[in-house]
């Protein structure tokens, strides 16, 4: 387990919830509670500091307005795709091209609907 950036009382007061745009099948696998984790490639976008545990996240279809969920995440790892899941390895091959690439891991908890 990852040792969070900020401690539960210093997080930074006002950060913006994270806004995670996802394509269709991904989006539709959070709505069905299918997935729970997403992979991007770590950089200055997606990070510790970025994506620390207990931020507010809104995941979203695409980047419209119309359905989106709110949930907060969870725990975030820095790790290559050979150490996910093999159902995950395939989407992010097929996404990313590239095994050995830094992904960031972010998993979120207590989803929320929008309506």
């Amino acid at each position: 387990m990852t040792k969070p950036i900020f401690p539960h009382d210093e997080q930074p007061a006002g950060d913006k919830p994270l806004f995670v745009p996802l394509k269709a099948e991904f989006y539709e696998a959070f709505e069905r509670g299918i997935k729970t984790t997403e992979y991007r490639l770590h950089g200055p976008r997606w990070n510790a500091r970025t994506c620390y545990p207990g931020r507010v996240a809104v995941l979203s279809y695409g980047y419209g307005k119309q359905r989106r969920m709110r949930c907060t995440v969870k725990r975030f790892t820095a790790q290559t795709c050979h150490n996910i899941r093999k159902q995950d390895q395939d989407s992010v091959v097929a996404l990313y091209e590239n095994l050995d690439a830094q992904l960031a891991c972010i998993e979120f908890e207590g989803f929320e609907v929008s309506k």
